[in-house]
């Protein structure tokens, strides 16, 4: 006999069945009611843009940048990585952040 795929049900008890998705409940894995489908386009497009604008830095700003402002590093942690001084740090955010401000202009 071959397992049928459709999605099963889970009981909680014998009779209230819960439709199940990817192991999750079907009420877990539908959209988002409370953001209509124009806002969440939008919100999807704006993140894009700003992650094509990160990746387009070039690499010795993206790497501060990210290590600052995407992974909540300190300065001295980011040097330590980096095996770079404290004030090269610094400077590198800052023209980053600067270079990602005229990419954004628009936004």
């Amino acid at each position: 006999m071959v397992p049928d795929p459709r999605p099963v049900a889970k009981r909680d008890d014998r009779h209230d069945a819960q439709p199940v998705r990817d192991g999750l409940p079907l009420n877990e894995t539908l959209a988002d009611s409370s953001e209509d489908p124009e806002r969440a386009l939008i919100r999807r497009q704006e993140h894009e843009r700003i992650e094509r604008a990160l990746n387009d830095l070039p690499l010795l700003f993206r790497e501060a940048v990210v290590l600052c402002d995407v992974e909540g590093q300190s300065y001295q942690e980011i040097a330590t990585i980096l095996g770079i001084n404290i004030g090269t740090v610094k400077s590198r955010i800052a023209r980053g952040r600067e270079e990602m401000r005229k990419r954004l202009s628009d936004f």
